[in-house]
């Protein structure tokens, strides 16, 4: 059976401590919200197992990555290892459109990164093109500024849910580092 851990953020605003929120995949599926803006990833094997990198089978590789967001907008992916884009432009700016509900395969092969230094792969998804950016640095740099408002969990209870969500809170841009590397 696999286990569900959440990981929320706390951020002060104005002095005072944001209250306690629901866990990342409770809002991602929130259907009125349009603060709530998230993406869903997994990685999956040539057969089709789904599974996150948490889990050992995670381990095997080479796994395609497979996102999800809840909003349409524009979803960006690049590697540390080379700086490589991984997601089309669109219409020459960065950022690949994508529909909400939709699923992007990132069009390489996957394994985890055992350092740092082998790389990781960047995600920054954005309700507007003129919120994304070029480059892997630029998209770590925005989600640094961000982390009060982002709630991760990650689901590794095999099914249609599992995988790793990722909400921000105030409407802006949802992301994630992976261990991850081409």
């Amino acid at each position: 059976m696999g286990k569900l851990f959440v990981a929320l953020s706390v951020g002060v605003l104005g002095g005072i401590a944001a209250v306690a929120q629901s866990g990342a995949k409770t809002l991602y599926n929130a259907p009125s919200s349009l603060q709530n803006v998230g993406i869903h990833d997994w990685l999956q094997a040539r057969d089709g197992t789904r599974f996150t990198e948490r889990m050992p089978v995670a381990s095997t590789g080479p796994f395609t990555l497979h996102i999800r967001s809840n909003r349409s907008g524009f979803l960006g992916v690049w590697t540390t290892s080379d700086g490589a884009m991984l997601t089309p432009v669109y219409e020459g700016y960065a950022g690949h459109l994508i529909e909400a509900s939709s699923v992007y395969v990132v069009p390489a092969e996957f394994r985890l990164s055992r350092s740092e230094s082998d790389g990781r792969v960047v995600v920054l998804f954005a309700r507007s093109q003129t919120e994304q950016v070029r480059d892997a640095e630029a998209a770590r740099r925005k989600l640094d500024g961000r982390q009060p408002f982002i709630v991760t969990e990650f689901d590794d209870v095999i099914g249609p849910g599992l995988g790793t969500y990722v909400v921000n809170r105030v409407g802006s841009q949802p992301g994630v580092v992976l261990p991850l590397t081409r």
